[in-house]
């Protein structure tokens, strides 16, 4: 590498799969979580299937529809404070994408 050549740095290519994140945009919507003041979060949890409306005749009466039920969960979310250990060797090293010049 010379460096009075001219150059540009690209971004840094992680070549990892992403992570599924079910959970994130199920509960959390999608990265841009709803913050909330209490210690517990309620959710409620409707469960069914789709359903289709009952077919009739033009002459008879139409059929009743039950209304399906729902449950209440609580839960207490967990803190999560990730740490990394620093280093004034690590400091002094490029990170990947950072410029080297």
């Amino acid at each position: 590498m010379d460096i009075f050549d001219t150059r540009t740095m690209l971004e840094a290519v992680e070549q990892m799969p992403t992570a599924r994140r079910f959970l994130l945009n199920t509960f959390f919507n999608g990265g841009s979580p709803v913050t909330f003041p209490t210690k517990t979060v309620d959710i409620d949890i409707v469960k069914g299937q789709r359903k289709m409306a009952p077919f009739v005749h033009p002459r008879l009466p139409g059929s009743i529809s039950l209304r399906d039920g729902y449950r209440t969960d609580s839960y207490a979310p967990p803190y999560i404070q990730p740490k990394r250990e620093t280093t004034a060797e690590l400091v002094l090293k490029r990170s990947a994408g950072d410029n080297p010049f």
